[in-house]
């Protein structure tokens, strides 16, 4: 994960040495903006978001409730440039919200609606991924 310098966020990661990336569904695009605004430490941004903390299994950190799934990591190494920095970590437990996934374990992507975003230079698109419409087997990524 990358984060700017200057973010309450990376002085808990660098404090708990824990942090968990939430895969959020598009609906939590306004509180995922919220949560991005640079509040001072004493603000709760799970309060001013309107969200709710999801215990984690592993680490003392929580996720957030609602969301599609959870990666619990602890903090292996930060790369520190001039303005973010790259946060890697050991995903130490992997938890899904089982209602999006089918008995094979494959995401219903029309019924999640997974969130990502797309970074211009001086604003963001909320969007989400949408199925193409082809499958294909990971054999087909092999010579035969």
């Amino acid at each position: 994960m990358a984060s700017w310098i200057k973010r309450d966020t990376l002085i808990n990661i660098r404090q708990t040495r824990e942090f968990v990336i939430n895969i959020p569904p598009a609906n939590l695009a306004d509180a995922v903006m919220v949560c991005s605004k640079n509040y001072p430490p004493e603000v709760d941004e799970f309060l001013k978001a309107g969200l709710t903390p999801f215990p984690s299994k592993q680490i003392k950190v929580p996720g957030i409730e609602g969301c599609l799934a959870w990666a619990e990591c602890k903090l292996v190494e930060e790369i520190l440039r001039e303005k973010y920095s790259l946060v890697i970590g050991q995903v130490v437990h992997l938890e899904v919200n089982a209602s999006f996934f089918n008995e094979n374990g494959d995401m219903d992507f029309e019924r999640a609606r997974p969130l990502s975003v797309m970074l211009g230079n001086e604003q963001m698109w909320f969007t989400r991924p949408v199925f193409t419409g082809r499958k294909a087997d990971y054999a087909e990524m092999f010579d035969k």
